[in-house]
C-alpha cells in the first residue's frame, strides 16, 4: 500500500485546522476530553485551563445533561468491572479457602485419632473439630424439646380449675 502525499500549497489561504478537520470535530474532541477529565473527577474549573476554554464554556459543558448521563453511564460500567473482577478474586479466595478447610479437617482428624498426640493436644483439636460444626460452635445453645401428653393434660387441667376459682369475664 502506498502512502499518498497531500498538497498543502491549496490551504494557504485558509487556517489549516479549518481545512483538515471539520468544525464539528473539535467541538466533539472537547467533549471528549471533558469526559475524560471527568471521569477522573476533575471540577469543571480545573478542566477549563486544561481544555484551553472559559470557565463558562467547560461549565456549559458539565452542566448539558447528555453529557451528565454519558458520565454516569461511563462511570457504572467502571464501577460494574470493578465489582466483578472482586467478585471474582473473592470467589477464588472463598474457593481455596474451602479446599484448604477440607484438608486442614483431615490433618486434624488423623491427629485425633493418633495414640502418640499429647492428651491436651487432642483435647484442643477437638475443641476446634466441634467449633467447625454450626451447630455445636461456642456461642450457640442447642434446645431440645420434647412434648410430653400427659404434663400438657395436667397443664390443661391446671387452667381450667383457675378459670373456676378466678371468674374471667368473657365478652362476645
Amino acid at each position: 500500500m502506498a502512502l499518498e502525499t497531500v498538497d498543502l500549497s491549496a490551504l494557504e489561504g485558509e487556517s489549516l485546522r479549518e481545512q483538515i478537520i471539520p468544525q464539528h470535530l473539535p467541538r466533539e474532541v472537547l467533549r471528549a476530553r471533558a469526559l475524560r477529565l471527568a471521569l477522573r473527577q476533575v471540577s469543571a474549573r480545573k478542566a477549563a485551563p486544561l481544555l484551553g476554554i472559559s470557565y463558562d464554556t467547560a461549565r456549559a459543558i458539565y452542566r448539558d445533561p447528555a453529557f451528565q448521563s454519558e458520565v454516569r453511564r461511563r462511570l457504572d460500567c467502571v464501577f460494574e468491572d470493578v465489582d466483578a473482577q472482586f467478585a471474582r478474586k473473592t470467589l477464588t479466595l472463598n474457593e481455596k479457602i474451602t479446599e484448604k478447610s477440607d484438608a486442614a479437617f483431615q490433618v486434624l482428624c488423623e491427629m485425633l485419632e493418633n495414640e502418640a498426640t499429647l492428651p491436651g493436644h487432642r483435647i484442643r483439636i477437638a475443641q476446634d473439630i466441634l467449633d467447625r460444626n454450626s451447630e455445636t460452635q461456642a456461642g450457640h445453645t442447642i434446645r431440645h424439646t420434647t412434648l410430653d401428653i400427659e404434663k400438657l393434660r395436667a397443664a390443661g387441667n391446671a387452667a381450667r380449675e383457675m378459670d373456676k376459682v378466678i371468674p374471667i369475664r368473657k365478652e362476645a
